[in-house]
């Protein structure tokens, strides 16, 4: 388990809010607009295997606590459409097959792998909401509460379906940022209940 994560970097610091993070050993969720920091977290936590990425030189003064048993997804990057996406030459047929679908059924089959992985005391996730619909987003949420019964999970999104996970600790990059964004998804959600009542 990953217990916190110190970025002493002042170029970090002056630019996120957020620089010292303490997480659960359940579902953490990293909330903020885009920009404040979210991604260079868990890229920082997931290199902490190998030290030798690139984006270390950015910010080298970090501080860990905890074990780093940990699986990292990039749901940009780990595309088996992508040519050099680790799932690409991990999975046989998967890479054939994943042509003839969608963007969103593809991140919906590389978390379901996540399923029958037992292994990491951590999962990190970036964003694993892109491309998925409502109905999926809520099956997949119900995963990640499955999957936290016997593992860490620390993620970055910005769906508010996601961030409803049960037992979740919330981070939050901007104090603000979650009413705003709950205020903003109440009144769209307004706006469509019209529109399927102005149908009926």
């Amino acid at each position: 388990m990953i217990d916190s994560i110190t970025i002493l970097d002042e170029t970090y610091k002056n630019r996120s809010k957020l620089s010292h993070i303490k997480f659960t050993n359940r579902t953490n969720i990293l909330i903020g607009p885009n920009g404040c920091g979210k991604s260079t977290i868990l890229q920082l936590l997931s290199s902490s295997i190998n030290p030798n990425l690139k984006h270390l030189t950015k910010c080298r003064d970090i501080e860990f606590t905890g074990n780093f048993d940990v699986l990292f997804k990039d749901f940009e990057k780990d595309n088996p459409r992508i040519a050099n996406s680790i799932e690409f030459s991990k999975t046989p047929g998967f890479d054939l097959s994943s042509r003839f679908k969608s963007h969103g059924e593809v991140g919906l089959t590389l978390i379901e792998t996540l399923d029958r992985i037992k292994e990491p005391s951590c999962i990190i996730l970036d964003e694993p909401e892109l491309a998925l619909d409502g109905t999926n987003l809520y099956k997949i949420k119900k995963l990640f509460e499955r999957l936290s019964e016997f593992c860490q999970i620390i993620l970055a999104t910005h769906n508010p379906i996601l961030w409803s996970v049960k037992n979740a600790n919330l981070i939050q990059f901007d104090k603000t940022y979650l009413n705003k964004s709950i205020k903003n998804y109440n009144s769209s959600i307004k706006y469509l209940n019209f529109i399927v009542e102005s149908e009926t």
